[in-house]
């Protein structure tokens, strides 16, 4: 009887099994943006999806070291080159930060994404990868594809025949960056990232943050979209329809993020907040000299870090004093520097300098009792994730937004690159150090991340094997209004049908008024 009861409870596991399966399907990802921590956490979909046995054709500058089954790549990383990071570089970023305005920024960045769009498109990889799909006819199911500002790559969806599209970014939910037209934005309480507004704004702040909304919708839109144009008729053909129209087909969007990172805000069923995506299963052992210098942290140590799009060696001399200096008042303390070029002269006794550190693999460890940062999601995400406070120095992009979550969850603070100095600097370590409040809080917000009902990967790859299930048919989860005119959305149209009585009728009333008192006052006249 328990052996007919185990065989029954088999075969009902493995009737679950089979019928959530998906026959192999042939799968797109396009990941252009030449950036570790963008390409970290999106990289993991398609590595999950051909461990899963799907096909995979991934366009990256972030190739595997080794080869994996099912997985081809289309190497991009000569990208690194034409955004080689240079001192200079560099330099110019942190002496922008501040000096320019947001709209200023805007085009910058603008500019540049398009030079190296142009570039990547043009080169040989890509051009031999476009010549096997008009020679080959291949069947992609699904494309994968980073949804920022390299619309171009659009094209591909024209080229392979309208497969489903699923967009991917490693970022917190956009307002008026989105060009898809499948999130809603209200600027009077959704801030947008590159300002670092909150959703709770001050008057002077919700202008600032309309005024960048309709920059965004009416100009930065119609540039971005005829730069875009134009190289995806030069790449895909003259036949390629407009960029816009293309990115309105989104079927789904996948975010790295997760709502204790945002504030909240409505979304349509087609946007899914999966989460931390790159996240280490497991933690690897340190290098033994990081091991055996944290090994002698008396209290602990401090890990300090820009990322991987601002060095450290570009910031200014006084600066870098300052934060030494800094650094030297805390003797008891042990202090781990991302320095990108050779040993700085002079360090302090308790620092030292690394051109690259396992950062997840420091975070993870017991002594790490503060990380210093530039305020990027995913290093958010992972000092959240092991439980480590943290101290935010914003430079640009999403990074003005991130890091305004920081004191919101109570699991640290930040600072403008500009405030920078050694009392500042003292003031926030001991605040963070010696107030367990902040140990407590990002405990609490590592817990609430964590509680989810699968990995991040295993969400992603399943929404992935839900639109292929779908045959790409998921009409029922997106909103119909993208179609709508920035006008129509905002129901400008309608209140100006539904005022046009009123102000008649005012108008009809004032002229009547008027009418009558100037009759009246010239029979008053003609009476005297």
């Amino acid at each position: 009887m328990i052996a007919k009861e185990r065989l029954c409870l088999v075969t009902l596991l493995l009737v679950c099994l089979l019928s959530t399966t998906v026959q192999p399907a042939n799968i797109l990802a396009i990941f252009p943006t030449a950036s570790y921590s963008h390409q970290m956490p999106l990289l993991t979909v398609p590595r999950a999806l051909a461990q899963r046995g799907h096909n995979v054709t991934v366009i990256t500058p972030n190739p595997l070291r080794k080869p994996m089954t099912n997985y081809t790549e289309i190497d991009i990383s000569f990208t690194y080159d034409y955004w080689k990071p240079n001192k200079t570089a560099d330099k110019k970023v942190i002496d922008l930060q501040g000096k320019l305005s947001t709209i200023e920024m805007l085009k910058v960045f603008s500019a540049g994404v398009n030079k190296v769009t142009d570039f990547q498109l043009g080169s040989q990889p890509i051009q031999s990868f476009i010549k096997y799909i008009d020679e080959e006819k291949p069947k992609f199911d699904v494309i994968l594809y980073e949804d920022l500002t390299h619309l171009a790559y659009l094209g591909f969806l024209h080229k392979l025949g309208y497969p489903p599209l699923i967009s991917m970014y490693s970022l917190v939910l956009f307002c008026g960056h989105d060009f898809s037209g499948q999130l809603p934005c209200n600027p009077s309480h959704m801030g947008e990232i590159m300002l670092g507004s909150t959703n709770k704004m001050n008057f002077y702040e919700r202008v600032q943050n309309y005024m960048i909304y309709f920059y965004l919708k009416l100009v930065f839109a119609r540039d971005l979209y005829k730069s875009n144009n134009e190289l995806a008729s030069k790449y895909f053909g003259p036949d390629c329809p407009p960029v816009e129209e293309l990115a309105q087909k989104r079927s789904l969007l996948l975010t790295s993020s997760s709502w204790i990172f945002e504030y909240a805000r409505p979304v349509f069923p087609n946007t899914i907040l999966v989460g931390p995506l790159h996240i280490q299963d497991t933690t690897k052992p340190l290098p033994q000299d990081i091991d055996a210098w944290i090994r002698g942290a008396e209290k602990g140590f401090i890990y300090f870090s820009l990322g991987s799009n601002v060095r450290s060696a570009a910031l200014d001399e006084s600066k870098r004093s300052a934060i030494l200096a800094a650094f030297n008042e805390f003797p008891e303390l042990r202090i781990i520097w991302k320095w990108e070029e050779e040993e700085l002269e002079e360090l302090p006794s308790n620092v030292i300098c690394r051109k690259w550190l396992p950062q997840q693999d420091l975070l993870a460890h017991p002594k790490a009792k503060l990380f210093i940062s530039q305020g990027g999601l995913q290093s958010l995400q992972e000092a959240v994730h092991y439980q480590v406070p943290i101290i935010g120095i914003p430079f640009f992009g999403d990074q003005n937004f991130n890091v305004r979550i920081i004191p919101r969850l109570g699991i640290g603070t930040f600072m403008e690159y500009e405030d920078i100095s050694t009392e500042t600097l003292v003031r926030d370590i001991k605040q963070i150090l010696y107030n367990e409040s902040y140990s407590e809080n990002v405990k609490r917000a590592s817990s609430i991340v964590k509680n989810q009902m699968m990995n991040p990967r295993d969400t992603a790859v399943w929404w992935v094997e839900y639109v292929l299930k779908a045959g790409g048919n998921v009409n029922h989860l997106k909103p119909e209004y993208y179609h709508l005119s920035l006008f129509q959305y905002l129901g400008l149209d309608v209140f100006a049908v539904l005022l046009t009585p009123a102000v008649l009728l005012v108008y009809g009333g004032y002229r009547l008024i008027s009418t009558y008192t100037r009759r009246w006052t010239q029979a008053k006249l003609k009476t005297n």
